[in-house]
């Protein structure tokens, strides 16, 4: 399994072998395709980043979409409680199926006065967000003393942060791009790959593929995750 800029949908690919893992004994083709760029991005962010730690509380938003299942599994690897938000209740169940402690529908919740109330009015210590948007800023009001928030995505729309919003309670804000270890950090790149796929082998992980597509029906999965029909990962198989 590999991590590639572009040109994955193909039969074969050429990528950097810094960035190439092997697959290990017991994880099929359909869960390697699903695992590199979702599990390693969402660790790099959390880990890393997000310094995440056993004992606290994390916010993932979009939580029932690939990479917010990848992060509600891994926080719980990691020894957090996970508090999973997503649009629907039909999303909030699949990601009580990957181990999330409690649920927010924030299309009919507040997320800010539920997150409150799951957390005796403390607030959480670290929330990850692929979204961006509206959404964001409820979050950000939702962060404790010294919370962390994470940008992973704008398909919502942009954030706009103010700056007194992190002062008052010592937040943080922290844009996290895979991109950055791939070209700056690669030892910390292999290290995360290494620890997630040693939490695979001990069934600590597992990837959620609701459709598994043959390489002509590209364009349809394409279609089915720009119109967020889709929750856990599209598989495209070759």
């Amino acid at each position: 399994m590999g991590l590639l800029p572009h040109g994955g949908l193909a039969e074969q690919a050429v990528g950097k072998a810094s960035e190439i893992f092997p697959i290990p004994d017991g994880m099929s083709f359909a869960h390697a395709g699903a695992f590199a760029v979702s599990y390693i991005s969402s660790h790099l962010a959390l880990h890393w980043n997000a310094r995440l730690m056993a004992g606290e509380t994390l916010l993932v938003l979009g939580a029932a979409g690939g990479v917010g299942l990848a992060a509600v599994q891994i926080g719980k690897a990691m020894g957090a409680r996970v508090i999973a938000g997503a649009s629907t209740a039909e999303k909030l169940a699949i990601t009580r199926q990957s181990g999330a402690d409690e649920l927010i529908d924030y299309a009919t919740e507040n997320l800010k006065e539920r997150v409150m109330d799951l957390t005796g009015g403390e607030g959480v210590d670290v929330c990850f967000d692929p979204i961006g948007g509206p959404l964001c800023d409820s979050a950000l009001s939702a962060l404790g003393w010294g919370g962390r928030i994470l940008h992973l995505g704008f398909v919502g729309g942009f954030q706009q942060i103010p700056a007194n919003r992190l002062l008052v309670k010592n937040r943080s804000a922290i844009g996290s791009s895979g991109r950055y270890f791939r070209l700056r950090a690669p030892d910390k790149l292999r290290q995360t790959a290494e620890t997630l796929l040693a939490w695979y082998a001990e069934g600590r992980l597992r990837p959620m593929v609701t459709r598994n597509l043959p390489l002509e029906r590209v364009c349809e999965a394409l279609k089915l995750l720009a119109e967020r029909k889709v929750s856990g990962k599209v598989v495209v198989t070759p």
